[in-house]
């Protein structure tokens, strides 16, 4: 049995350390959108718009990919989180990219 301390090889995986002004701009404009996605749909069914109504409703997955990239900020700080207690094996900053590419997947789509 080997009695080496391999304590002296253990070092720190986490190497980004975040963008607070990035997610916080992120969730604005998540606000935003939703905020005149709901204005243009009750415009749309006051007014008996069917534009109105059309774009308020295609807003609606814009809305959903700028959420979820929303999502990936508050997931990529869970994930610093819990690569600095160790938690994980691989480490958890997949959702950092998947995230962003489901959202851009959702925008062209539509």
């Amino acid at each position: 049995m080997h009695t080496h301390d391999l304590a002296e090889w253990r070092h720190d995986h986490q190497f980004d350390t975040g963008n607070i002004a990035g997610e916080r701009s992120t969730l604005l404009v998540m606000w935003i959108t939703a905020g005149m996605m709901v204005g243009e749909i009750a415009a749309g069914w006051f007014y008996n718009s069917m534009a109105l109504l059309a774009d308020g409703f295609h807003m609606s997955s814009h809305a959903v990919a700028v959420g979820l990239s929303a999502f990936a900020y508050a997931a990529a700080r869970w994930s610093r989180r819990a690569s600095s207690a160790q938690r994980t094996t691989m480490g958890t900053n997949t959702t950092t990219t998947v995230m962003p590419m489901a959202a851009i997947t959702i925008t062209t789509m539509t």
